[in-house]
């Protein structure tokens, strides 16, 4: 009997840490290393950043955001590379919709007519150059 409640009250410890541990996602820590070597026009930085977040988005079976970060990997030009990442952007926070928990803060500018995610704090626009990065607003 002592057995057995041992055994259902480790199984129950176990369980619980699974289903805790599945609500848990590298994919908003890899968006936010892309959102930086955007911010920091680094070609270099964002195609390998944006490739680690496809990886990630592959191995969590997010296929739509892996689609759109492949797209963003190949983009060809900084104008390319903002509209791809707005695509991007849009499908996490779609993503973001459905989890609880911490997680980034949706921002807008209105200017740009687009959104993305970033942590709390002050606002850094990666749409828009240095002069105007603090261009936008929480939702």
């Amino acid at each position: 009997m002592k057995r057995t409640v041992i055994f259902i009250a480790a199984l129950s410890v176990f369980f619980f840490a699974l289903a805790a541990s599945a609500g848990q996602t590298n994919l908003f820590k890899k968006y936010e290393s892309v959102r930086q070597a955007l911010l920091s026009g680094s070609v270099e930085d964002l195609q390998r950043t944006t490739q680690e977040l496809a990886d990630t988005a592959v191995a969590e079976r997010q296929n739509a955001i892996a689609e759109r970060a492949n797209a963003l990997v190949s983009a060809a030009n900084p104008l390319a590379a903002r509209d791809s990442f707005s695509m991007l952007s849009e499908e996490l926070i779609r993503f973001r919709q459905g989890r609880s928990g911490a997680r980034p803060v949706v921002v807008y500018c209105s200017m740009e007519k687009k959104s993305w995610l970033q942590p709390k704090g002050a606002i850094t626009n990666p749409y828009v150059d240095a002069s105007m990065r603090s261009c936008g607003e929480v939702q």
